[in-house]
């Protein structure tokens, strides 16, 4: 018998599976904290060929470094913050009120370009038609950031999710100038799909995993924006697609130098937030002081909540 001495019990177990799905008979080993695999002299080389295999496949996924750990606690917080602020601003109680933000929020060519309301591309992601438009950014949008952030970590997720949403909207009116408004958070949804595809494309690149696993993401992502995001007449289709773009080159971006970016983000979870959070209202405030419709809006918000 010959023994294979895995680095902890998890790898054990997983070296195991491997071998019992590959029919090669073996034992598992308790020496003190970790396990060993038996195995018969002439299956050896064949239990270590089959073992290589498995960890050349799943090399890098998932991936960590050393005290970072990326569950889902971790970035429940941040979602429900961020959604409950669109949905303050998507659903409030009023229509005047409503009215108000979209025609001071919304992403229009002429206003940013021609009258310098900078803010729009930043507002208009808080910002949506109907509820049916909010839920279903809601569902796509968070699996898609729960997925992103177990390769890169929260904080550095939601950056890249707002920094596409923004420079896709950017993009969407500098390609399609007009009178057209668009509203909500999709290009910042797809955005998320591009950055999901780009890492798992860089990773490939470094070969960090099995080049075939980012090309099959990369199509998936690529059926996906074309099956989810061509929607009705009323969707723009522009902002969608400059949004995984610009998503997609961010995640190859920061595939690439994920070692050192993840770690730093990681560090300051709240100062990443904070700016994050504090960028999409300081958006706001500045568009509500600039077009001189602040007072309006708090008053009217004053009068809702005292009859609420």
């Amino acid at each position: 018998m010959k023994e294979i001495v895995p680095k902890d019990i998890e790898t054990a177990n997983q070296w195991s599976l491997v071998l019992y799905s590959r029919g090669i008979p073996h034992e598992l080993i308790a020496r003190s904290d970790l396990l060993s695999i038996l195995v018969d002299d002439e299956d050896l080389d064949r239990a270590l060929e089959e073992i290589r295999a498995f960890e050349l496949e799943n090399r890098g996924w998932p991936r960590s470094y050393p005290g970072a750990t990326y569950e889902l606690h971790e970035i429940e917080g941040p979602i429900l913050g961020l959604l409950v602020v669109a949905s303050i601003f998507s659903l409030f109680l009023s229509d005047v009120v409503r009215d108000i933000l979209v025609s001071i929020g919304a992403n229009e060519s002429y206003a940013v370009f021609k009258q310098g309301q900078w803010w729009r591309p930043v507002t208009a992601l808080t910002l949506h038609q109907d509820p049916s438009h909010l839920l279903s950014n809601m569902v796509m949008g968070g699996l898609f950031i729960v997925l992103l952030a177990q390769l890169i970590g929260g904080p550095l997720t939601w950056t890249l999710a707002l920094g596409s949403g923004v420079i896709g909207n950017l993009l969407a009116i500098s390609i399609k100038p007009g009178e057209v408004s668009s509203i909500g958070a999709s290009t910042s949804v797809f955005g998320v799909l591009g950055a999901l595809c780009g890492v798992l494309l860089s990773k490939g690149m470094r070969g960090e995993v099995p080049y075939k696993r980012p090309l099959i993401y990369l199509g998936t992502g690529l059926a996906l924006l074309s099956f989810l995001g061509v929607g009705d007449k009323s969707t723009d289709r522009t902002a969608h697609l400059m949004g995984f773009l610009t998503g997609l080159a961010m995640g190859i971006a920061t595939g690439w130098y994920w070692r050192k970016l993840s770690p730093a983000f990681e560090r300051h979870p709240l100062l990443v937030y904070t700016l994050l959070i504090g960028l999409v209202g300081g958006a706001w405030v500045a568009g509500l002081l600039a077009t001189q419709r602040l007072t309006q809006v708090l008053h009217l918000m004053g009068i809702i909540l005292g009859l609420s």
